[in-house]
């Protein structure tokens, strides 16, 4: 396929919806995706395929005790950032620069109080902490984790207590904040605070990621 024609197929491809950016900018990102495509593949992907890139020093580096063993260096962290934000710009009509916590303010893309959803957070510990977890301690305390069926027994139970939890709170808040309540953590831990990476709330962080995924996805895979 000759230059011209891929660039139409790109531009009006179906899992395309350009929200932002200019022609100039879409095809930069186009080319830097065809240019690097592991590193764009792996993007979102875990930390594993990112240490890789360190050097023999950063290694040694992440054997210190207050690092854990998904420590990565500053400067790879920095350069997947960059990366992550300039394919997430292009399907979103604002993003904010700050992956991990972001502003507290509304989503900038359905507009999500963070208000109203920490609320409905604090709510939900509360009912893990004072419910669902005391009733895991209670029925793991005699079972040996080396019994995997009877811990994943339990396991599954947390989970239920959990989306019982979210249903019970659908009656005081709108499917768009309980939407965001995690019933995958694991027994014995909680969201400390509501996140906004890039200035979106969980819901529309995904979106707005699968967007830009089915993108690099295309040219990829193309």
């Amino acid at each position: 396929m000759n230059p011209t024609a891929r660039k139409a197929v790109l531009l009006h491809a179906p899992l395309i919806n350009w929200t932002n950016g200019s022609l100039e900018r879409q095809m930069g990102l186009i080319q830097k995706i065809k240019n690097n495509p592991q590193d764009y593949q792996n993007l979102w992907a875990g930390h594993h395929y990112w240490q890789r890139k360190m050097t023999p020093d950063e290694k040694r580096m992440r054997s210190h005790p207050n690092r854990s063993a998904r420590w990565i260096p500053h400067r790879i962290e920095a350069k997947r950032k960059i990366m992550r934000w300039e394919a997430l710009s292009l399907f979103a009509d604002k993003i904010h620069t700050e992956e991990t916590f972001g502003p507290n303010q509304p989503c900038l893309r359905c507009e999500l109080d963070y208000e109203l959803q920490s609320q409905a957070l604090a709510e939900f510990n509360d009912l893990i902490n004072q419910n669902a977890y005391p009733a895991y301690r209670d029925e793991t305390k005699d079972i040996s984790w080396s019994d995997y069926e009877e811990i994943n027994k339990a396991r599954q139970n947390y989970k239920k207590s959990l989306e019982s939890f979210v249903r019970q709170l659908e009656s005081k808040y709108p499917p768009e904040v309980t939407a965001t309540l995690d019933t995958d953590n694991s027994p014995g831990t909680t969201q400390a605070w509501v996140t906004r990476p890039f200035g979106f709330c969980i819901t529309c962080y995904q979106q707005v990621k699968q967007e830009a995924q089915n993108l690099i996805n295309l040219i990829t895979n193309g």
